[in-house]
């Protein structure tokens, strides 16, 4: 299961393999160097639809800090009315707030419901939950009837329908997926080694963990911007999951991707592992305690924003920090570490996502009177031309095509100034930037920090350390899932506690056993009874898959 504090959107400056043999066949494209094969009625015919009589649907939706509030002001939002005949009335509260205000807002009659749900951050549990009682309606039907474009990639990408489908057998919303081919989507945060100093230091970039910790220890050690000030930042991060995510691989954790920080396969056994009990778990956060007791992770980790985040390595005096790539203004500046061999030897890059990146970014209550034109409206930015207006705009007022056959924001949109004011552009036109959203994000149509040559070159140099297997999200019966929210919100909320403690050195690893006391009174047997049986489930459709 997810931790809860895990991002939920893509930035503009910032933010696989799928299981058994169709998840070979999702990834093979990507890995191998080949496109997907076209299927008949694939997305490529993309052509909207248009109502006969204009229609008002209400949606309520997150906005990110990057985007617009009013979308009704939207030239995106504007210009697909006119294609589809159909008025959103929105209702958009900030993304900080929108899981609250969606279960304050669904807890009312049904009369104040909104007919959608866009980007509100449901997750399996809720969608469980919020389906089993009769708020969301299934989509299955609505989804072969209606949704050409969705449908065909569900075809082709067989895992995808099975992970958005619940142990009820129903789909409650539609996703927002990564295309299999975008390989530096899937592969995310990655670790980044400035150019300049390692040429500085005459070093090369490290390949095992301890050669990491030597070069910091250098980084920190030189006046490697020659300013004669001990102003360097030898690592930065914006928050702990980010550091453990890149380095958990190390230790041989994390073999099902970044979808279950919390649950792998222990390697010896074959059986579901826990890994924050692991020996190797506490071995990774002894690990970082030694980075931050030696001053060479940033202590401002706990308190810095993107913004912030960014302007420290805009202005040079960072060595190594973990993000999707580097701002536009640094592209060229840092280059994308490998996967980083161990104490033991191994050599994993855990922070592979699923290209069912989230299942519930748009679901469609029952009290909506339109659900077929609503579904009809999502499906178009699963297709290609509805691709490119939800990333792109307008051709020729927000972006132009290239003679290289790509695409280009117009100065318009992409501005100029820093990285940061340049993001604020877009989303004065358009939502995606640090967003949820139905659709799929493919590398020809979308312009953030995973598109760039940085990062495309970087995702080629993890293809060899990617896990042989990773898992979607799981979804629970209705039992399961009130057992797992409350197990999720004591086991995951002590664990992400007790880490940060450990790393600071608050607490000391003696305590260590006291910790896996209090964690199995939280529950842990229990929690783990749960993973297994949704595993058990999950691993049924692929009878060849030998179960933990």
């Amino acid at each position: 299961m997810k931790s809860t504090t895990r991002k939920t959107g893509l930035a503009a400056t910032a933010v696989i393999l799928l299981v058994g043999v169709c998840a070979l066949g999702m990834t093979a494209a990507w890995q191998n160097g080949k496109p997907a094969a076209e299927r008949e009625g694939s997305e490529t015919e993309s052509v909207p639809f248009q109502q006969e009589q204009s229609i008002t649907i209400k949606a309520f939706a997150g906005y990110s800090p990057a985007v617009a509030s009013d979308w009704s002001r939207l030239r995106l939002w504007q210009s697909y009315e006119k294609l589809t005949g159909i008025h959103i009335d929105w209702q958009t509260v900030p993304a900080s707030e929108v899981a609250d205000r969606r279960n304050l807002l669904l807890s009312r009659g049904s009369e104040e419901w909104p007919d959608v749900l866009y980007g509100t951050q449901l997750s399996p549990l809720e969608l469980v939950g919020y389906g089993a009682s009769g708020v969301l309606i299934p989509l299955e039907e609505l989804i072969d009837r209606e949704a050409p474009f969705l449908g065909a990639l569900l075809d082709r990408y067989p895992d995808v329908r099975r992970g958005m489908t619940m142990p009820d057998g129903h789909i409650y919303s539609l996703p927002m997926l990564y295309d299999p081919e975008f390989g530096s989507m899937l592969t995310g945060r990655k670790l980044w080694l400035s150019r300049s100093w390692l040429a500085k230091l005459g070093e090369k970039p490290p390949e095992t963990t301890e050669e990491l910790y030597r070069l910091l220890k250098r980084f920190a050690s030189h006046d490697m911007n020659g300013n004669y000030k001990h102003d360097e930042t030898a690592l930065l991060v914006q928050d702990i999951d980010s550091l453990e995510l890149v380095l958990k691989g190390a230790w041989g954790l994390g073999n099902r991707g970044a979808e279950h920080p919390f649950v792998d396969v222990n390697p010896r056994s074959g059986a579901l592992r826990f890994i924050p009990t692991s020996p190797e778990y506490k071995e990774l956060l002894q690990f970082m305690h030694r980075l931050y007791e030696e001053g060479l992770l940033d202590n401002r980790l706990f308190a810095i924003n993107e913004n912030e985040f960014l302007r420290l390595i805009r202005e040079g005096n960072v060595g190594a920090f973990v993000g999707n790539g580097p701002p536009p203004s640094g592209e060229g500046e840092y280059t994308a570490a490998a996967a980083l061999a161990g104490p033991r030897g191994d050599r994993l890059f855990a922070g592979v996502t699923h290209p069912l990146h989230r299942a519930g970014a748009f679901a469609i209550t029952s009290s909506n009177r339109y659900p077929e034109a609503a579904i009809r409206w999502a499906d178009y930015f699963y297709g290609e031309e509805g691709n490119r207006l939800f990333f792109l705009g307008i051709e020729n007022e927000t972006y132009r095509s290239t003679p290289a056959g790509t695409f280009a924001f117009t100065e318009a949109v992409a501005g100029k100034g820093d990285d940061a004011k340049a993001e604020r552009m877009i989303g004065r036109f358009l939502i995606w930037p640090r967003a949820e959203y139905p659709g799929i994000v493919r590398q020809s149509t979308f312009m953030g920090a995973e598109s760039s040559a940085s990062a495309l070159h970087g995702a080629e140099s993890l293809k060899s350390a990617l896990p042989a297997e990773v898992w979607p999200d799981f979804t629970y019966t209705p039992d399961e899932n009130d057992l797992m929210i409350a197990y999720s919100a004591d086991i995951q909320g002590y664990v992400a506690e007790m880490r940060d403690r450990f790393i600071t050195g608050e607490v000391s690893f003696e305590a260590w056993d006291d910790y896996e006391v209090s964690l199995r009174r939280k529950g842990l047997t229990g929690y783990m009874a749960i993973y297994a049986s949704a595993y058990k489930r999950f691993a049924m459709h692929d009878s060849r898959r030998e179960q933990p």
